[in-house]
């Protein structure tokens, strides 16, 4: 059986997903290739897609949020939107790699990648079995005009949204987002402070910024040294922003650590006491998934707000609106237990451990019988 995964290097989640996807499906004896949809069809229009959306979502979110309303706003509600037909160039080379590849099932982790196999669908192009997982707590643009066989959603409450834009019920299987199916059943946090060097008798708190280092992470750590007791160690994951990384070097502070990109980061996440990221879907996820309590601040509009949002609702997260907010809100978290246990008790709740392993069952399963079979419980 093989299993080829359609990425999009728009931010690390998309490619995070994807490889949750591959380790789920090795331990199924399943080998999966996982690759860069944009890249197969344009080595330049990858870099530039993906460039451009890290550089405004980082300097300027506002920006990148009025953008996707007005795209949504002049989106046809009959025929397909500029983002399908921009999807379309240089489609030949996508189904031709595909064609080569002969895979059984094909996965896709970002809408633009389903809209191009979408158009393949719909000329006959694909025999194989198709997979959508969707990796943000919203509805997010566009999903509605692709035709996969199967889609993964982040949680059961999407359902009904996603059946108002028109989307089969059948289709629609909320299993949760992917992530590394070698999280520990329950995180032993004094034996993962101490395999990153902290002592287990300290607190500590995590600001990461996702894969770009988005956020205003050095400003947000001025105010979490000037608020949090000495004793509390901070770590800033800075990811691929290299600004912010040596701004906060140079703050040459002991109770500091500043970080790069850390991979695997759930491993990393493990060690905290609070997190506090931009609400993007694979980091909140990976964290909640932790059983980790978690603060979003500074997310990119409107899918990150609105996954905060939804985060917030359900006592998943605290929807910190500021620096000053989301400090108060770490003081409330690491030194009360019973917001401690609420939320802990609402990541059991809302949160499944075992996404990627059921996505992986549904697959081999879909594939044996030769069509959309999901395995009995």
């Amino acid at each position: 059986m093989k299993i080829l995964i359609l990425s999009t290097n728009t931010g690390g989640g998309h490619n995070a997903a994807g490889n949750a996807m591959i380790d789920a499906l090795a331990e199924l004896g399943v080998r999966a290739e996982m690759v860069d949809s944009l890249a197969i069809a344009s080595e330049w229009g990858s870099k530039t897609v993906s460039g451009v959306y890290a550089s405004v979502a980082r300097h300027s979110p506002r920006v990148f949020g009025a953008g996707y309303r007005v795209v949504g706003k002049l989106s046809p509600k009959h025929g397909h939107s500029a983002s399908y037909a921009l999807n379309l160039v240089n489609i030949r080379r996508l189904e031709e790699y595909i064609f080569q590849t002969a895979p059984d099932a094909i996965i896709t982790t970002h809408v633009f990648s389903s809209q191009a196999l979408t158009h393949l669908i719909k000329r006959g192009k694909i025999g194989a079995l198709t997979f959508g997982i969707m990796t943000d707590y919203n509805v997010t643009l566009f999903w509605e005009e692709t035709r996969l066989d199967a889609y993964i959603l982040p949680h059961p409450d999407l359902v009904a949204p996603y059946i108002a834009k028109g989307m089969p019920a059948e289709r629609l299987f909320p299993y949760g987002i992917p992530v590394t199916p070698q999280i520990a059943p329950e995180r032993d946090i004094a034996a993962a402070k101490q395999a990153y060097g902290i002592d287990p008798e300290c607190k500590h708190v995590i600001v990461a910024g996702g894969s770009m280092g988005a956020g205003r992470l050095p400003r947000t750590v001025r105010a979490l040294d000037e608020t949090l007791p000495s004793s509390v160690v901070i770590s800033a994951v800075c990811g691929n922003n290299a600004a912010a990384r040596e701004e906060l070097e140079a703050m040459d502070n002991p109770r500091l650590r500043v970080l790069g990109y850390v991979s695997p980061l759930n491993a990393f996440l493990a060690s905290a006491d609070v997190v506090i990221t931009k609400a993007g879907g694979l980091t909140s996820t990976e964290t909640l998934v932790q059983r980790v309590p978690m603060i979003a601040l500074h997310s990119i509009p409107p899918i990150e707000t609105d996954n905060a949002a939804f985060f917030q609702a359900r006592g998943l997260a605290y929807n910190a609106k500021n620096d000053e907010k989301a400090c108060r809100a770490a003081v409330k978290i690491l030194y009360d237990p019973n917001v401690q246990a609420a939320m802990l008790h609402a990541a059991r709740q809302h949160i499944p451990k075992d996404a990627s392993r059921r996505v992986a069952r549904l697959i081999v399963n879909s594939v044996e019988h030769g069509r959309i079979t999901p395995p009995e419980k």
